[in-house]
């Protein structure tokens, strides 16, 4: 569904989740400097290599945000009243996650609290879900700051390795 077509939906009664949809798209468009229609091939390479990390740091600002709400309604328990068990269930049946990749994100929401620089990294979007899970494992109120600085710039793959040497004990002297 194009922008323009979302915009109809809207206009004809049907408000909710395409509006919210169509409403983000023309701020892309706008911030891109294209029409409705998101022709991205009208960008240049440097236009679309921006593009593209534009739209991951909104997509994992929004991703925290989901994490933050997804909490709520674990702790609030509004999932009851859709009939399902948990958060995690109710996720997995609303917005096509697993249960597994639901129960993981509010984990990853819980520790956040925890950890300020962290979160505020995560809610500026300069930290994906997926760098975010290794992350919070291995940091502590000494280590937010430090690793608040380093993960955003760091590979998927690395932060794995650097949590999985901090969880590691120390050898035995």
């Amino acid at each position: 569904m194009s922008v323009g077509e979302a915009i109809e939906v809207e206009r004809s009664g049907q408000v909710g989740s395409i509006a919210f949809v169509a409403d983000l798209l023309t701020v892309c468009a706008g911030r891109f400097g294209l029409d409705t229609a998101l022709e991205w091939g009208c960008l240049d390479g440097r236009g679309l290599r921006t593009a593209a990390q534009d739209l991951s740091r909104a997509v994992a600002a929004l991703q925290h945000q989901q994490r933050l709400v997804l909490c709520l309604i674990d702790e609030r328990k509004a999932y009851v009243a859709d009939g399902s068990r948990d958060a995690a269930d109710w996720a997995a049946g609303r917005l096509g996650v697993s249960r597994r990749a639901a129960a993981d994100e509010m984990e990853v929401g819980r520790r956040l609290e925890g950890l300020p620089a962290l979160a505020a990294v995560a809610a500026a979007g300069e930290l994906s879900s997926e760098q975010a899970k290794p992350v919070v494992a291995v940091a502590d109120r000494a280590t937010d700051a430090a690793w608040a600085d380093a993960a955003p710039s760091m590979g998927v793959g690395s932060l794995r390795r650097r949590a999985a040497r901090a969880r590691r004990p120390a050898a035995a002297d």
